[in-house]
């Protein structure tokens, strides 16, 4: 599939540049050359590590930790809203912009010709899309340990107020405070495997992603040129407007500005969250607490300060 793609699509490259139709300064032409010589790139690499990607995919225990955190309905439909609208609203989009330059410039082709223009953005994405929807998916599973983690500092605070220490005997509070430790331990087991999966499925992404910003970093500057370009001929050279055509461009420097907006959204996202856990531990008032507990405690805090150096934005 690789080498076909590669074929199929180097020739297009190669016809356009015989005939010398190849104009850089137009975002649509630009972008979509960008994502054919990406989603190149990404076959590559990813035939390169491919067992390896496998071998530490079959290693997740992805479903067991949804299931441990039992994420409500409302955020996992959140999640897919998001998701859809990166994976699928976008390609229409950018597939309606294709059309009406298609019609504008060549309406006897056919509109399939459209779908094989937009083929490469979605093999291209496709690496990005998977890592975006997993990330979302993370950011979800730390807001449900954080509120985990809440729920104990709140009990945990109360525990330990005045009234509630005459209120309750030594050995009640004792064997709550235990419970509540074997808890913590495990919210500390999910946070270690939310932390290290991620990080190695960074990894075989990273290349993609960087290769997806600099496309969309490219189409930026490219379709506020284009615009400029545009209305600089109609007020110092006195040529009409063209409003299709820089709506055209408008479509394709919309869609970078937002992915790199999403993208960059849920990477604070999830920055924030990990940093909340380290707050709400800090918050925990420990001066009665059993010892079992406090030991729990101290070590959740040790694990979230060695990987608060570690986590990349």
């Amino acid at each position: 599939w690789a080498i076909a793609f590669s074929l199929v699509y180097g020739r297009q490259i190669y016809k356009d540049y015989q005939e010398g139709q190849i104009n850089l300064k137009d975002a649509t032409t630009l972008y979509s050359y960008m994502n054919i010589t990406v989603a190149v790139i990404n076959y590559v690499s990813q035939m390169i590590i491919s067992d390896h990607v496998a071998k530490m995919m079959s290693k997740v225990p992805f479903f067991a930790t949804l299931k441990a955190f039992r994420l409500d309905s409302r955020s996992l439909y959140k999640s897919i809203v998001l998701a859809l609208v990166k994976t699928v609203v976008f390609p229409l989009t950018i597939e309606v912009a294709f059309i009406l330059q298609q019609r504008r410039q060549h309406p006897e082709m056919s509109l399939i010709w459209t779908v094989y223009r937009l083929f490469p953005l979605i093999i291209s994405n496709l690496l990005n899309n998977c890592y975006f929807g997993a990330m979302v998916v993370v950011k979800e599973m730390l807001y449900a340990l954080n509120r985990r983690l809440d729920a104990q500092l709140q009990e945990v605070n109360l525990l330990q107020r005045k009234d509630q220490l005459k209120l309750y005997t030594r050995y009640y509070r004792m064997q709550r405070f235990c419970a509540l430790a074997d808890e913590l331990d495990q919210l500390a087991y999910r946070y270690r495997l939310i932390y290290v999966h991620s990080g190695k499925y960074l990894t075989p992404m990273s290349l993609s992603m960087i290769l997806s910003l600099i496309c969309h970093l490219l189409g930026i500057t490219v379709g506020f040129y284009s615009l400029y370009y545009a209305i600089a001929d109609t007020f110092i050279m006195g040529k009409p407007y063209d409003g299709l055509g820089s709506l055209i461009n408008l479509v394709f420097l919309a869609i970078s500005l937002a992915e790199i907006t999403l993208l960059t959204h849920l990477c604070n996202h999830l920055l924030v969250a990990t940093r909340r856990s380290a707050v709400i531990l800090q918050e925990m008032n420990l001066q009665h607490a059993d010892s079992r507990y406090r030991q729990a405690v101290h070590d959740f805090t040790l694990l979230v300060t060695v990987t608060k150096y570690q986590i990349k934005p």
